[in-house]
């Protein structure tokens, strides 16, 4: 092997400091540690990704003998908290000794407690343990109030953004696949307690129809194995693990871990890019909600497609969907891509509609068990403010030199014939979408389509139908891509995401946009609807609303399922 005088000079510039920063992480860690680790609610897809990364590395490191969960709540959906049990997994199988104290059982939580060596609850904690369950919200009713009216149309079976705008109850379709995905969610539940607490599947559905139980209760079946307070149950564990065991916060163990992995890294190796794609997808915006934006997302693409550091790409996708169009644009960044080097993706707990389409070339694509993906398919339509505009007294008087000219308009609802063109221009993009797929998966459009239709799967269910590669998380996905790029050992992983515009930046944006008034006029009607129906919900309406007549591939409803 040959070094660059460059990399040769940062090898030999990191020796001593590397040294010197083991010398002072075995100091202030001890020959005997015990790490505590705060498991938080939170919801950042990268942070999340780059924490258990992080929780990881304790695998490595000989002075760590045991681990200390203070779980004050689920760290995420249901894909996060499988990724803690892979973790956990890994800990236990290396020779720690892991102990959850949870001050929030809930099923999600137990979902990756369950992997523990031991459970303890505070004594008045109830444990949620009760099956899942999700609700489909219909709000046709409150957009009448408002006098707005979502004139949409869809492009397959299953696709079925519209209903919640128009009915008042799901579909067959939609209750088809909604319980399926149901189903499919509480048997990994069902699964991972039963083999973390060594009980039956069907004992534990029989405590699911019982629950939720008390801490007495959940002791008695088997689920934790005592009660107690934080700090009893760490004086006495750290007790048991004998003299001279240390507490050490987790945080000052990853700074110090950190500090020594890039240390390590001085001198130009090899590195293997996570990009981390959060949020709908559009081609700008700043709303400063998570978006994946495609006018950043295709020059970062563009930039990991001629860096020749980089040897290959995952790209970890948490989406619903979004804009069609933008998709698009992103799909072919990644095509470009994935010819030059490696692309694999992980999904998230959602990565489905414009969350499938952009990684639709990759090599190949991991689910975990419990992501919702699929929902291939398309919809569009406009927002009709005609009653809404009565209301508050204004009438619009079209002129137009030809039929079509307004046929987007806001003040009206589409004719039979404008419906029709549109309903065209939707199933070409559903065609595209349909092929883009198929020739990812290496399949016809034949075997691909019926399961198409904007069908949403669980993760193993969208594998059986060919749709996905691999059940697998994010260190699966890094794993298969380091092994496609054939990377000598010593490569690094490198976490990017294409950060959305500060909200400070964004406010003064809107204030330039509106030459120098001075204030930033309200958005009473956004304010109304994510009042009324949810901030996610109320962001659906904002995309129709914002793209009229454009193809939008998006999750009709995300379920939060619990």
């Amino acid at each position: 092997m040959s070094w660059s005088p460059l990399s040769l000079l940062c090898r030999l510039v990191a020796l001593p400091l590397r040294v010197g920063v083991g010398s002072l992480h075995r100091l202030t860690t001890g020959s005997r540690a015990l790490v505590e680790i705060v498991v938080a609610p939170g919801e950042d897809l990268a942070a999340g990704a780059l924490l258990l990364a992080r929780v990881r590395r304790l695998v490595d490191d000989p002075l760590v003998r045991a681990v200390f969960l203070d779980v004050r709540g689920a760290p995420g959906a249901w894909a996060t908290c499988e990724d803690w049990r892979r973790v956990i997994v890994e800990l236990r199988a290396s020779g720690r000794k892991v102990t959850a104290y949870l001050e929030d059982p809930s099923q999600r939580v137990l979902l990756f407690a369950a992997a523990c060596d031991a459970i303890v609850v505070p004594p008045l904690a109830d444990v949620e343990l009760v099956g899942l369950g999700g609700e489909m919200a219909f709000f046709g009713e409150t957009l009448d109030r408002l006098g707005l009216e979502a004139d949409v149309c869809s492009a397959g079976a299953y696709k079925s953004f519209g209903e919640p705008f128009t009915r008042t109850y799901p579909s067959a379709e939609n209750r088809e696949s909604s319980s399926a995905l149901l189903a499919d969610v509480e048997s990994v539940l069902v699964q991972g307690l039963a083999a973390g607490r060594s009980l039956t599947e069907d004992v534990v559905r029989g405590l699911m129809a019982r629950g939720p139980l008390t801490a007495d209760e959940a002791v008695e079946a088997g689920l934790i194995d005592a009660i107690g307070y934080r700090e009893t149950v760490l004086k006495t564990w750290k007790e048991a693990l004998g003299k001279g065991t240390r507490r050490v916060p987790f945080r000052a163990w990853a700074m110090r871990d950190g500090l020594r992995q890039s240390l390590a890294g001085w001198g130009g190796r090899k590195r293997l890019a996570v990009l981390h794609l959060d949020g709908s997808i559009v081609v700008d915006g700043n709303s400063g909600r998570d978006m994946i934006r495609s006018r950043d997302v295709v020059p970062a693409l563009r930039a990991l497609t001629e860096a020749d550091e980089v040897a290959a790409v995952v790209l970890h996708v948490r989406s619903g969907g979004g804009s069609a169009f933008a998709s698009d644009l992103i799909w072919e960044a990644v095509r470009v891509l994935s010819e030059k080097k490696p692309v694999v993706a992980s999904f998230h707990d959602v990565s489905a509609s414009g969350g499938f389409y952009l990684a639709a070339p990759v090599r190949e694509i991991f689910v975990r068990s419990t992501t919702i993906t699929g929902s291939i398919g398309v919809f569009g339509g406009k927002l009709v403010l005609r009653d809404a505009l009565r209301r508050i007294g204004v009438t619009m008087f079209p002129m137009a030199t030809q039929p079509g000219a307004l046929r987007m308009s806001p003040s009206r609802p589409f004719n039979d014939d404008e419906r029709e063109r549109f309903r065209a221009s939707l199933q070409h993009v559903y065609d595209g979408f349909v092929e883009r797929v198929a020739t990812g998966r290496g399949r016809t459009v034949e075997e691909i389509e019926p399961h198409c239709r904007g069908r949403i799967w669980s993760g193993p269910a969208a594998l059986r139908v060919g749709l996905v590669d691999r059940v697998g998380d994010l260190f699966d996905a890094v794993a298969r891509a380091a092994e496609l790029a054939e990377l000598a050992p010593g490569w690094r992983r490198v976490d990017l995401t294409t950060a959305p515009e500060s909200m400070f930046m964004t406010a003064v944006r809107a204030l330039l946009r509106r030459q120098g008034l001075g204030v930033i006029a309200p958005d009473p009607v956004g304010a109304v609807l994510a009042r009324l129906l949810g901030p996610a919900r109320a962001e659906r309406v904002e995309l129709l609303a914002s793209h009229p007549g454009e193809p939008l591939a998006m999750l009709a409803e995300e379920l939060e399922l619990r």
